[in-house]
């Protein structure tokens, strides 16, 4: 009798773990090469559709001291490596799981926030962190990475605890930007490791 339970017992936990890893598979963000981004890891985040510009990268918007996150024109440009990661301890990155987003080698003031351009009437994507701009032109939130037609979507949730969220897409300035804006308009986005990147160059 010992022995039924035990392999009763065994038999459960065994199907408990598979449906658990089914889940983190199903909700599991891939990059190019089809293996999980990893948690910590560095990407180019480059458009789904080729002749659709190259990867993300930034640039001077014309107001001081700010850089914001742009998508690079030209169609053969990776852009700047990101490092996406979470605080949930997974070792791969999850859909609908909140994300931070920094670039890989600028530093700690690289991080993604949402800082709002009053000219434009535009809450956009740029780096940095509350020292670097006033209280009231940073919207607080958490990005995720959601799926999107056959590649992902960055989106932007104003609190962490709702689902009040919003498509980051693509909103070109007077300067000819392509910032990441949040404007209505989905940005469809695949994820390049690092390693391939450098060995396509």
């Amino acid at each position: 009798m010992a022995r039924i339970s035990s392999f009763l017992a065994l038999f459960f936990l065994l199907f408990a773990f598979t449906i658990k890893f089914k889940c983190v598979i199903a909700g599991t963000v891939f990059d190019t090469d089809n293996s999980p981004v990893k948690n910590g890891g560095n990407y180019y985040v480059l458009p789904v559709s080729e002749g659709e510009g190259g990867g993300v990268t930034i640039a001077s918007i014309g107001l001081k001291l700010t850089l914001a996150v742009v998508q690079n024109p030209s169609q053969n440009i990776l852009g700047l490596p990101v490092t996406i990661s979470n605080s949930d301890g997974t070792m791969v990155i999850q859909t609908d799981g909140f994300v931070s987003i920094k670039f890989t080698n600028l530093g700690d003031s690289s991080t993604w926030i949402v800082v709002l351009d009053d000219s434009a009437n535009m809450w956009y994507v740029a780096i940095g962190n509350a020292q670097d701009y006033l209280s009231d032109r940073i919207r607080t939130g958490s990005f995720k990475i959601n799926y999107y037609n056959d590649g992902y979507k960055f989106v932007f949730c104003s609190d962490s605890n709702t689902s009040d969220c919003e498509d980051v897409g693509i909103y070109t300035d007077g300067y000819g930007n392509n910032r990441l804006a949040l404007n209505g308009a989905a940005f469809a986005i695949q994820f390049q490791s690092v390693e391939k990147g450098l060995a396509a160059y």
